[in-house]
């Protein structure tokens, strides 16, 4: 009955630790993604900007990235 009861003990310690180890895990995860979403966020902004600039300086159109070449709206 004590080895039993120590083997259970064990197998108590290990999954709490286990579980701490998790929690600590989920937590540097939690970060990245706040961090990876905030970087998002200010390239929307930057491209937001971008093209604000551009409709600015060449008006309404459409620019192809393949081509390169800017057809503006009639």
């Amino acid at each position: 009955l004590s080895i039993r009861r120590q083997r259970q003990m064990c197998i108590r310690d290990r999954l709490e630790i286990e579980l701490l180890v998790l929690a600590n895990q989920n937590n540097q995860l939690m970060t990245y993604k706040e961090e990876l979403q905030q970087t998002y966020i200010k390239i929307r902004e930057s491209e937001m900007t971008l093209a604000a600039d551009l409709k600015e300086k060449y008006g309404d159109g459409e620019f192809d990235i393949n081509t390169g070449i800017f057809t503006p709206k009639q």
